[in-house]
């Protein structure tokens, strides 16, 4: 019987149990690997592992507002609907916080609308200003880069009473704030 007890306390010794069944299982230190495992993966350069941003790529192509806005402009009909339907949920609701939440969700939609109707506008006034200044000195239609300045200043002499120069100055001063 000695000897029976001798082999259950060797398998127990042997045997190492988890706590959980989702921690790993313990092994030995003294006793040696089976298999060869490879401890740090080396990365492959292959083109399906290597990941990048369409944004900043260059294999991407460069970025057309006009076609993403028309890619796109099925977004503005989606948040039309939102609004509508936030608008509906804010007359049904009666409970204070929900209703602040839908009122703040409605304000942050009617900001970005408006803050993207202001910058279409605006690129439209800048366009008309560049095609009339063009066509009063003569010059082909040219796009200013934002190191150069927008205003030039014989344009300025040549016509100063212009209603022209004088919305770019209301422009000028609107961005400069």
């Amino acid at each position: 019987m000695s000897e029976n007890n001798g082999n259950k306390n060797r398998s127990k010794k042997c045997s190492f149990k988890r706590i959980n069944k989702n921690r790993p299982q313990e092994t030995s230190s003294k006793r040696p690997v089976s298999q060869f495992r490879e401890v740090f993966q080396i990365k492959k350069n292959s083109v399906e592992t290597e990941r990048r941003d369409p944004r900043f790529d260059e294999k991407c192509g460069s970025f057309n507002e006009k076609v993403f806005k028309q890619t796109f402009s099925f977004l503005n009909d989606i948040k039309d609907k939102e609004m509508n339907d936030l608008k509906k949920l804010l007359k049904k609701t009666k409970n204070e916080t929900k209703r602040k939440e839908i009122e703040y969700l409605l304000q942050r939609l009617q900001n970005q609308r408006t803050a993207q109707e202001e910058k279409e506008d605006k690129k439209e006034r800048e366009l008309e200003i560049r095609r009339t200044l063009a066509k009063e000195s003569g010059n082909k239609l040219s796009f200013v880069n934002k190191c150069k300045p927008l205003l030039n200043i014989t344009l300025i002499n040549n016509c100063y009473n212009c209603l022209i120069i004088n919305e770019l100055f209301e422009l000028k001063l609107r961005s400069s704030d």
